[in-house]
């Protein structure tokens, strides 16, 4: 093994930034991004991820054992706030990620602050806290990487068979939906819709090739 003498270096900070949408920002930003994705693997996920179920919800094994059948949308499986059974579950891209968690808007705002605090701390980045926002999936959107993501209202679900062939209550479905307003802005805005947000031509376009 050979050893080398480091020279003392003067480190300048860059006054040039990458150019957005350039084939060598998104590999950087992967590259620089990694610590981030570690941490959230090995750290955060296990620290919030509780139990291997959420406890059986006694009015539904009772309407199950009485009626043979789930017949009441109301009531749930499980034990919604159950916080011996949270799950994290996490998802990046570039510089925008999403964390789905299964439990409280408390355990989500603790989180959100130790995402914060390790951003700042280790890779010297300020989150945007209004782009960082807590949604209910049932009742709010998400939107990230152009879809607006969702769950299934408790209402909206079907009562099916399991795997053992007993009537249960189907498990909650993602749903993705386009940004239609975001849209519709943006194509006004291009000149495409008039003042009406109704569709229209643009001229300027006529003579430019496909």
């Amino acid at each position: 093994m050979s050893c080398g003498e480091i020279s003392e270096e003067v480190i300048k900070p860059m006054k040039i930034g990458l150019a957005q949408g350039g084939l060598i920002s998104p590999i950087l930003s992967n590259i620089y991004m990694h610590p981030f994705d570690v941490w959230v693997e090995e750290y955060l996920i296990p620290k919030y991820s509780l139990g291997k179920r959420k406890k059986a919800n006694p009015e539904h094994t009772k309407m199950i054992r009485v009626q043979g059948k789930a017949t009441d949308k109301s009531i749930r499986t499980s034990i919604d706030k159950d916080s011996n059974s949270d799950r994290v579950y996490y998802v990046r891209y570039v510089n925008d990620f999403l964390l789905g968690v299964a439990g409280s808007k408390q355990t989500c705002e603790i989180i959100r602050n130790e995402i914060k605090f390790f951003l700042a701390e280790r890779l010297h980045l300020n989150i945007n806290i209004d782009k960082t926002k807590i949604t209910h999936s049932t009742q709010d959107k998400a939107l990230f990487l152009g879809y607006q993501i969702c769950c299934s209202p408790l209402k909206k679900k079907r009562i099916g068979y399991n795997a053992k062939g007993k009537l249960v209550r189907q498990t909650t479905r993602a749903i993705l939906l386009a940004p239609i307003a975001r849209v519709l802005e943006r194509l006004k805005e291009k000149g495409f819709l008039n003042s009406k947000s109704m569709p229209t031509r643009n001229g300027k376009y006529i003579n430019i090739d496909l």
